[in-house]
């Protein structure tokens, strides 16, 4: 049977060059995600996702603060006048950037030609991996440090008792902790207090990282936490912008065909949705 030319695939086929990207790009992110501790938090982190082209790179919300009086009588009518008292409703603003993040790998090409079958996917899993990262860091930087972190206990030794005390605050102010975030170490010195963790849900990340459960709360071990160092999460803790997915493109050098150049790149930020949903504990260990 004679070769159907129109049908045969060959190298570099424009056709064949797009599916491998968008394959890539699709594995891309699912590595990614995989490996994100924000995207696999929910209910303490909203994912919004603008992917328009011309929207605003900073995204803007109203928290309601609720009821804001607080005198004791602000519902009390008065016996002379039977006046209702006015109470007073408030809101506050906040917003939070999608920063760019991206980055690119340049290899040779007669070293692809080579070793193509191992180089290539190993280039863009290990850009996944390294940007997810920085994901990760963003995060736990957010929900470590600044004003908006509320801290529930700081300098004692670290005990069952002690760690309750951010899951305690967290009801004090009428929300309900969801995710304890531990190191590993932490996670080793209350082992034998934790609830099974059993496979939850079909969620990848959940079923690797979520070790146990205290007080209510599931536990998520990470090494982005450090040592003796507990944070609490509960109901729109945070609220994670993205404005443009993670994408992988390549393609070869305009002066040059000597060098073949892998990118990826994504449009994202985090900000603080409700301050007393992030509570962070300090301990000095055992």
């Amino acid at each position: 049977m004679a070769t159907d030319a129109t049908k045969t695939i060959k190298s570099g086929d424009a056709g064949i060059i797009s599916a491998v990207r968008q394959f890539w790009e699709g594995t891309l992110q699912d590595l990614i995600y995989e490996q994100s501790i924000s995207r696999n938090l929910a209910g303490a982190v909203q994912l919004v996702k603008q992917y328009g082209q011309g929207y605003d790179k900073v995204l803007r919300w109203t928290r309601s603060k609720g009821i804001t009086t607080t005198a004791s009588d602000r519902y009390d009518v008065a016996n002379a006048d039977l006046e209702m008292k006015q109470v007073e409703y408030g809101t506050e603003e906040k917003s939070v950037s999608a920063d760019h993040f991206a980055g690119y790998v340049a290899e040779k090409v007669d070293i692809l030609r080579d070793q193509e079958g191992f180089i290539v996917p190993n280039i863009l899993s290990s850009l996944a991996e390294n940007l997810a990262i920085k994901e990760n860091e963003i995060f736990s930087t957010l929900v470590q440090t600044g004003s908006d972190v509320i801290a529930a206990v700081d300098n004692v030794d670290i005990s069952l008792v002690q760690l309750r005390k951010g899951v305690t605050a967290q009801r004090v102010d009428n929300v309900k902790t969801l995710y304890m975030l531990m190191h590993p170490e932490t996670v080793q010195t209350f082992a034998d207090e934790m609830l099974p963790a059993n496979t939850i849900g079909d969620n990848t990340f959940l079923r690797n990282n979520a070790v146990g459960s205290l007080f209510g709360a599931t536990v998520v071990e990470t090494t982005y936490v450090p040592a003796n160092v507990v944070v609490y999460l509960a109901r729109d803790a945070v609220k994670f912008y993205e404005r443009m997915p993670y994408t992988l493109t390549n393609g070869r050098d305009n002066i040059s065909d000597l060098y073949v150049k892998f990118a990826v790149e994504a449009r994202f930020g985090m900000g603080i949705d409700r301050e007393e949903s992030v509570r962070k504990s300090t301990f000095t260990g055992n």
